[in-house]
């Protein structure tokens, strides 16, 4: 069966990624920790490979994107020459509720190799069109905080994107940007064609000020792409008023995206067919797997995500 390396990335919670891990052994798994969080207690997991030149992340920045190209870089070297390989990405929150091996027999039988939904973004809505026509910078005035420096913030956000005239669409092409979830699963052939796009300067130029570019930058590049855009599982989707959380991959996250999930949500989460979900703290964890534990026993669930067409 191809391998599938792991790539997560954590900026909290030791313990989560260190129960992660240990469900996720045996295979490669490569963890980026945020560069503002002591990586002491994560250097003690065991069967993880650290990146080492870590990113200062911040949300809705492009720093999440060159976070992500390490991660990455690190998975392909891990698999090395492995036919059939793909890169699952997964966050420090997120947790199998499946057996693994129903996972990998997924990834293995369905007809597309390439597991990242998306929608257009240029699709005439000013919400949508103004991720990325507008300039935005939360690496330069990060979100979070609170009182005075969250107000000054987001007004230092406002200043700098002021007067600055809006992309014009033709910009992109001849890329079709798309919106998706972050937590996709792309073989290693289809990344070995779009990183050096992915790298290339002018390309990062174009999106180092849209609004949650990681949510867009690889989807676009593999939805662009003349070969691996005809591998995804629906090409690129009407939105019909969908937001990412309603079309993930392979793992369940709840609608509103900021949910932490305890034992109550088990149902929910064994009904969407899920392979992993997310969010999830170490101290809940257990409660977590109990939930759906508990909810499989009364009904098992589809076989495959939700959202997803059945196993043949």
């Amino acid at each position: 069966m191809p391998e599938i390396a792991f790539g997560v990335l954590a900026h909290q919670d030791p313990e989560m990624a260190r129960r992660l891990a240990t469900a996720l052994a045996g295979h490669p798994v490569v963890l980026h920790v945020d560069a503002t969080t002591d990586i002491t207690p994560f250097r003690d997991i065991p069967g993880v490979r650290l990146v080492e030149d870590r990113v200062d992340v911040r949300w809705g920045g492009f720093s999440e994107v060159e976070a992500v190209l390490r991660v990455y870089r690190d998975c392909l070297d891990e698999l090395g020459d492995a036919p059939g390989a793909k890169v699952a990405l997964l966050s420090g929150a997120d947790y199998p509720v499946r057996p693994l091996e129903e996972f990998f027999a997924y990834a293995e039988s369905v007809p597309w190799s390439e597991h990242v939904r998306a929608i257009p973004v240029l699709d005439g809505t000013p919400y949508m069109e103004n991720k990325i026509r507008r300039r935005h910078f939360y690496d330069a005035a990060p979100v979070g905080g609170a009182g005075w420096t969250k107000r000054r913030r987001g007004a230092t956000r406002r200043l700098l994107s002021a007067g600055l005239p809006r992309r014009r669409p033709e910009a992109f092409a001849p890329l079709t940007p798309v919106w998706g979830s972050t937590w996709t699963m792309l073989s290693k052939e289809c990344l070995d064609e779009i990183l050096p796009q992915a790298l290339d300067p002018q390309v990062q130029k174009l999106f180092r000020h849209t609004q949650t570019p990681l949510e867009m930058y690889f989807a676009t590049l593999v939805h662009s792409h003349p070969t691996w855009s005809t591998r995804t599982e629906l090409g690129i989707e009407p939105r019909d008023g969908k937001w990412p959380s309603e079309f993930p991959n392979f793992s369940y996250i709840h609608p509103t995206l900021g949910v932490w999930l305890d034992e109550t949500y088990g149902e929910e989460i064994v009904q969407s067919g899920g392979y992993f979900a997310r969010k999830i703290r170490s101290a809940d964890l257990d409660a977590v797997l109990r939930g759906v534990e508990q909810a499989r026993a009364v009904s098992p669930g589809p076989s495959a995500p939700r959202s997803g067409r059945p196993r043949a």
